[in-house]
This record gives structure tokens, C-alpha cells and sequence, in this order.
């Protein structure tokens, strides 16, 4: 294929392309194009009650790391200490 008509189907294709975005169809491409979801924004808002539900379950029946424990740990991270991270006291 010649330059001349490569450069002839490309101008075709960027045409189509340029029409077909402006129609109605294209204009919903180019809306979700300019605000486009993230997985962060994409919460299951069930999932999400479920999960501290059974956070505060396990906290409630003294499941967990104590605050103090994980205090420790992290004022031995910030010295620059590498130890490994708390195990709960049940399963230690």
C-alpha cells in the first residue's frame, strides 16, 4: 500500500471517528471519557457494613492486637527497627 493511500484511509478513519463522536451515542463516550470511574469510586456498600460489623465483632470478643502492642511495633518501625508485625495473643 502506498503512502498516498495510507494517508487517505487514516484521514477516512479520524473522519468516521470525528462524525461518529459527534452523534448522540458519541456524546455518552465522550461524558464518561472526561469523568471516568475509578475502582476506588465503585463501593458495595453492603460489603463495606458487613465488613465492620464483623470488625467490631472480633474486637468485641477482645479478638486483635492490643493498641499498645501495635503502638510498640510502630515507634520500632519509625526508628528504623525491622521487626516483623504483632500476632494476635490467641493465635501466638
Amino acid at each position: 500500500m502506498g503512502g498516498v493511500t495510507l494517508r487517505r484511509n487514516c484521514v477516512r478513519f479520524v473522519t468516521y471517528g470525528v462524525g461518529k463522536l459527534a452523534t448522540a451515542e458519541g456524546n455518552r463516550y465522550i461524558d464518561a471519557m472526561a469523568n471516568p470511574a475509578s475502582i476506588f469510586d465503585l463501593v458495595d456498600d453492603d460489603a463495606k457494613r458487613r465488613a465492620v460489623e464483623q470488625g467490631l465483632a472480633e474486637a468485641d470478643a477482645g479478638l486483635g492486637v492490643p493498641h499498645e502492642i501495635v503502638s510498640e511495633w510502630l515507634r520500632k518501625l519509625a526508628k528504623g527497627e525491622r521487626t516483623p508485625p504483632p500476632i494476635p495473643p490467641e493465635s501466638a
